[in-house]
Formats: C-alpha cells, structure tokens, sequence
C-alpha cells in the first residue's frame, strides 16, 4: 500500500511539474459562458400564434400581440400566445406547440431559461427541446417539467455539441385547454 501511495505522489508531482510550463492542458478562459452576442438577428417560427396583425388585451387590459417574435424581445410583459380565436373556447391548435429558433450561426449551449406569461399559471407543464445544424434533422435535449410561476426557469444544457437551430415543444398544459403561451426564452452559450 505504501508503494502505490508513493507512485501516486511521484505521478501527480510529475503532472503538476509539466503543467507549470507554457504548454497548459487545459484553458479555462476559453471556456467562458455568457449571453450570445447576435440575439437581434435570431429569427423564430412557430406552429401557431393570434392571427396575424391582430392586438388583443389581456386580462389586465393591457395590449399584445401573441406573436412568437415576442418571445426574444427582453421584454416580460410581452408575449407568444398560441391561436384560440374560436368562440366558446373552441381552441384550434391541440398540443403539441412549438417555436423554432434560428440563432444564425452554431453556439454551444450551457441552459436555456424560459419565462411563463406574468400572472398566469395554466400555460405549459412538460416540453421538451430539441437542436439541429440545419434545421430539419433535430436531436433531442430533453424534456422538462415547467412550473407555472413567474420567474424565469433554467434548466442546464450539454454544451458538446453546437447548434443553429432550437425547437421548444409544448407537450402537455395544465388544464385540458389547449392553448399556451410564454413571455421570454433566454440562452447562455459558450463563448
């Protein structure tokens, strides 16, 4: 036993000696996260939103209008709704919903956050993510539960292999409506 703690010690005192010249095994400033650097020119695409060019009000009389670009604008108050503009509740577009985020260019990806419409609670509960190079062929990153609160939701991210595109799917809502809506989607990204 004591042989083996001593080549243990030799090996790692070894390992620490030639790391301590110019030739580092590993970089850590290379290895930055942060907020992607071209949001402004993301684009995004979505199975439904209100009709186009329509302004509604919501519940507290405020006005908006449901599109999926809303998702990307910074803004809480703001949002995507999905098309529910059948009378009696009728909604037109079941589940699953989902929008699509061309981010321009490949980022590695460390989480995505996601903020649910300000004082409303009955949006999604599971959905799941999805990435692609070339926005057709997609591999899964999961799928999430999502709380209905305010506060935006984080949820961490393999960052081994970088895409372009980004597909957030609704799977499930909390009540048997089916309609869904979210105010933000944010990323961190490797830098």
């Amino acid at each position: 036993m004591k042989k083996l703690y001593i080549t243990l010690v030799a090996i790692t005192t070894i390992m620490m000696v030639s790391c301590e010249d110019s030739s580092v095994l590993f970089d850590a400033s290379k290895f930055q996260a942060g907020s992607p650097d071209n949001m402004n020119e993301w684009t995004i695409t979505t199975d439904s939103e209100v009709p186009s060019g329509e302004e509604w009000l919501d519940d507290s009389g405020e006005h908006f209008t449901g599109f999926a670009k809303d998702l990307l604008d910074g803004n809480v108050n703001t949002y995507w709704h999905t098309d529910y503009t059948k009378q009696d509740y009728e909604y037109i577009d079941p589940y699953p919903h989902w929008v699509l985020i061309d981010m321009k260019k490949e980022n590695h990806l460390v989480s995505i956050s996601v903020t649910n419409r300000q004082g409303n609670r009955k949006g999604m509960k599971k959905f799941k993510l999805e990435g692609s190079m070339n926005g057709t062929e997609f591999t899964s990153l999961g799928e999430f539960e999502f709380q209905g609160i305010d506060a935006p939701q984080s949820y961490p991210l393999s960052s081994t292999n970088g895409y372009r595109y980004i597909k957030l799917t609704a799977i499930e809502g909390y009540t048997a409506a089916q309609f869904t809506y979210l105010s933000e989607i944010s990323f961190t990204v490797l830098k």
